[in-house]
């Protein structure tokens, strides 16, 4: 099985709820005994999205055909993540596939919730400094220019920030500026997609935002959690240790997990524990989850030790996307209010010159 990089890849068509649902269902009607085909079959009525209920239709009859589980569904990867495709196949192999369905639900349940909570905690600054530079803009397209008109007509000599702010409207009623800032912010979008695509400079990406004082330790936190959220699930679902390290790289959805992974794994085939391949990248790896690993294999726990530290990173995640909402919102509010005075000063100050005059 080989280390991907992404978790979900579900089409505008699909939201990760419908996969989900679908995995709860027929968990409930493969422990109801009913045949893994005419399962698939009845689900494959799916009202919420007529491309997944095809998706499933050809499944079923895949199965039914006596094609191989894992290969039924890898033909809609799109649907199903390389994760999805593990659990398949372990289930199968192991006759647990209600269980290890079971477990990846409830991990997919896990994942989601933790991206909402990323996505929600990145949307207010991001809207904020949005409707700020659009609100500037406007400003400087529609009211400002008639201040600029009154000030030529004073024929006063004005302070540096009416200059700059003259300045500024100027470039920005410019097409040419928005041009180029096309331009370059399409150049810069194809840069960063093509060192995305490559493992080195993905990783090497990761590492420079991981570096960051509040992003990075956000996007440490949640890979580690999501690592160990699917590592739980794979040791409860009897994989071997290699497979477990190699399907909870795959789920933290980080360059740079991966590669630590990449590594400790090959030591722990080696014959290393997995606490002692995972202290040599105390990088990434923190202490406390090295302890709590080695507790887990002490006590033949492993799973539980794995299911208890993704909580940890959760709480963890949870308390520093609260601090960060609560640290952004003042410091976004100043922003805007030392962008509104600045302007308004600029526009005030030769005005209140020119009064001072007569």
């Amino acid at each position: 099985m080989g280390i991907g990089i992404r978790v979900f890849n579900f089409e505008e068509t699909c939201s990760p709820q419908i996969v989900i649902n679908f995995t709860r269902q027929i968990t409930v009607m493969l422990e109801c005994g009913t045949p893994l085909a005419e399962a698939l079959k009845i689900l494959s009525h799916q009202p919420e999205s007529e491309e997944f209920a095809s998706a499933v239709e050809e499944i079923s009859r895949s199965v039914g055909a006596g094609k191989e589980l894992r290969d039924s569904f890898a033909s809609y990867q799109h649907f199903f993540s390389p994760v999805y495709l593990a659990m398949l196949e372990i289930g199968v192999r192991t006759g647990r596939l209600g269980e290890c369905l079971d477990h990846l639900a409830i991990w997919l349940e896990r994942d989601v919730g933790l991206r909402r909570k990323l996505r929600l905690a990145m949307t207010y600054p991001c809207l904020i400094l949005a409707l700020s530079f659009a609100l500037g803009v406007v400003l400087c397209c529609t009211v400002l220019p008639k201040f600029v008109e009154i000030f030529a007509a004073l024929d006063c000599d004005l302070p540096w920030p009416t200059r700059i702010l003259i300045f500024v409207m100027a470039v920005l009623k410019n097409p040419g500026f928005w041009l180029i800032s096309l331009g370059l912010s399409w150049g810069a979008w194809g840069f960063c997609r093509d060192v995305w695509t490559d493992p080195k400079g993905k990783r090497q990406l990761t590492s420079w935002l991981l570096a960051l004082p509040i992003v990075g330790r956000l996007m440490r936190h949640a890979a580690l959690a999501r690592f160990c959220h699917a590592a739980s699930i794979g040791t409860a679902a009897g994989m071997d240790v290699v497979t477990t390290l190699r399907l909870g790289a795959l789920a933290s959805d980080n360059a740079v997990l991966d590669w630590h992974i990449d590594e400790a794994w090959r030591a722990v085939a080696d014959g290393d524990t997995i606490h002692e391949a995972l202290a040599r990248h105390s990088e990434f790896f923190d202490q406390t989850l090295v302890g709590m690993l080695f507790a887990g294999e002490e006590s033949a726990r492993l799973a539980e030790v794995f299911e208890q530290a993704g909580e940890v990173y959760v709480c963890q995640l949870d308390s520093e996307l609260s601090n960060f909402t609560k640290l952004a919102e003042p410091v976004l509010l100043m922003g805007v209010a030392a962008v509104v005075g600045s302007i308004l000063l600029a526009v005030f100050l030769p005005l209140y010159s020119y009064l001072g005059e007569l």
